[in-house]
């Protein structure tokens, strides 16, 4: 308790230094926190945009489809569809189950043409599985009618195209002949997915197989299941009993996107570790100038047989004291900062209209989102003071290592 009381009083000798020393493990802290929010939250936009808006839990593809799932082929399907269906309604019944097929096509208004991907599906159960209805115009499930097309509200932009306004759509069928035919635009869909906003036109099934001339065939399956976890359940299943599929969870088209994501994580953890350099070297410069200044008192304190180690832990003591505020402040600010845009989310609609979307699975989102974890702003605070005991205790050891008689005879 002495040695707590006689911390604290030495915090307030210089309160100017204490404070810029204090300020250095704030922005530490509040940088790991925010960083760590960021990049985690980069992952999980990414992955929950994708699960809601287009891929669900779990694809399942004919083998072969995902090395050259880049030019979308129609010759690569689904083997066994109608057992692969039956197979997870039966497995799982309160999953949404259903087939597509996913084309490349190009779109026309008679003077300009643009490069989309184009997705045949059924209307009602692919508008509950991505929740289409509350983000389309209409509110209303595709229906099975002939020469209709639904777009994206980016898409619909590009060519000043409303709800009754017709397009061309061109595409090779499954055959490979070059098929054309105008659609209807019967709704707009605007899911902040910028591969489904910007580039996607979606038929019913009814308009895309004969378009598509593939009467039976499917590209992929879409599973959106109750519990996240059950899809590694169904891709054991399948591998097992439809082996010439090749099932793709979401779990393993994340770890396609955290692995996009390391040059980001390790240019956060060298800026952190930067940050942290300079706030230990500020904490262990406050500990030498203090020692330094109070050379005679820690002189007394050794004369009168006060033991080494417990002027080590005195020092310690007031480094952990300026740890604890800064990194409680720190992660304060940080987890506030991480909790506001886990919420409101950065708006990077721009920047992604600028780059294009992708055919693939990593496409962009237009709203960024952090991932807040309360359980980082403990870390933060602990961080903070591990960090400032640690750059503490090498100088004060130094100090420690004087002889009394030589401390109080100012050498």
């Amino acid at each position: 308790m002495f040695l707590l009381k006689l911390a604290t009083r030495n915090l307030f000798r210089n309160v100017r230094r204490s404070l810029l020393t204090i300020l250095t493990v704030v922005i530490g802290i509040l940088s790991l926190v925010a960083a760590t929010g960021l990049v985690r939250g980069v992952e999980k936009s990414f992955t929950d945009a994708n699960i809601n808006n287009d891929t669900g839990h779990l694809r399942v593809f004919g083998k072969g489809y995902l090395k050259d799932e880049e030019s979308l082929p129609l010759d690569i399907v689904v083997s066994q569809p109608k057992k692969v269906t039956t197979l997870l309604k039966k497995t799982f019944p309160k999953a949404i189950v259903f087939e597509r097929i996913i084309f490349s096509a190009k779109v026309s208004d008679g003077v300009h043409g643009l490069n989309v991907r184009g997705v045949v599906m059924p209307g009602a159960s692919s508008y509950k599985a991505f929740h289409y209805t509350k983000k389309s115009q209409t509110k209303k499930p595709m229906p099975n009618k002939p020469g209709i097309a639904v777009i994206g509200c980016q898409l619909a932009k590009t060519f000043k195209k409303k709800i009754g306004d017709t397009l061309t759509v061109e595409a090779r069928t499954q055959t490979g002949s070059l098929n054309a035919v105008d659609v209807k635009i019967h709704d707009v869909l605007c899911t902040g997915h910028q591969l489904v906003d910007g580039f996607s036109l979606f038929m019913p099934v009814a308009t895309g197989r004969a378009f598509l001339q593939m009467p039976k065939d499917v590209t992929d399956i879409v599973v959106r299941f109750q519990r996240r976890g059950q899809s590694l359940k169904a891709e054991a299943m399948l591998k097992k009993q439809t082996p010439k599929n090749r099932p793709l969870t979401w779990q393993e088209k994340a770890q396609e996107i955290i692995q996009l994501n390391g040059p980001r994580r390790k240019m956060f953890n060298g800026l952190l570790a930067l940050l942290f350099l300079l706030a230990a070297a500020g904490l262990a410069n406050t500990v030498v100038m203090g020692g330094y200044e109070r050379k005679g008192e820690i002189g007394m304190m050794l004369a009168m047989g006060l033991e080494r180690t417990k002027i080590v832990v005195l020092f310690a003591l007031e480094a952990a004291m300026m740890g604890f505020v800064g990194g409680l402040v720190g992660s304060v600010l940080g987890g506030s900062l991480s909790w506001y845009y886990s919420i409101h989310g950065i708006d990077i609609s721009s920047s992604a209209n600028a780059i294009g979307g992708s055919s693939t699975g990593f496409s962009y989102v237009n709203f960024l989102y952090f991932d807040f974890r309360p359980e980082m702003m403990l870390i933060g605070t602990f961080v903070g003071v591990v960090i400032a005991i640690l750059a503490a205790v090498w100088p004060a050891t130094r100090i420690t290592r004087l002889e009394p008689r030589e401390i109080l005879a100012g050498r």
